[in-house]
């Protein structure tokens, strides 16, 4: 039987700042948003970064904070989980 990772997650908002595109001062999220957004997906660290071609190392430092998502792979994260296109300007 396989195992779905498992975070501890408790409801964290995300800060609007972190759904806007990349030219309209987006504030990269943190680690807490991260793991929000990966649950939501239903994927785990290591299955997003095997989709988008990462190393899990650098992945898995997002989640313990030692490093910032990327612009391009944390939109497609929010899309995933239903976020729509964060990376569009919104009228």
């Amino acid at each position: 039987m396989e195992t779905q990772a498992s975070y501890q997650i408790s409801p964290t908002p995300l800060r609007r700042e972190c759904l806007l595109p990349y030219a309209s001062d987006w504030v990269a999220p943190n680690a807490k948003e991260i793991a929000f957004v990966l649950h939501k997906t239903g994927l785990s660290i290591e299955e997003f970064a095997s989709l988008m071609d990462v190393d899990h190392k650098y992945a898995r430092s997002w989640l313990e904070g030692n490093h910032k998502v990327p612009y391009a792979l944390w939109s497609l994260l929010c899309f995933s989980a239903g976020y729509g296109q964060i990376w569009r300007w919104q009228s």
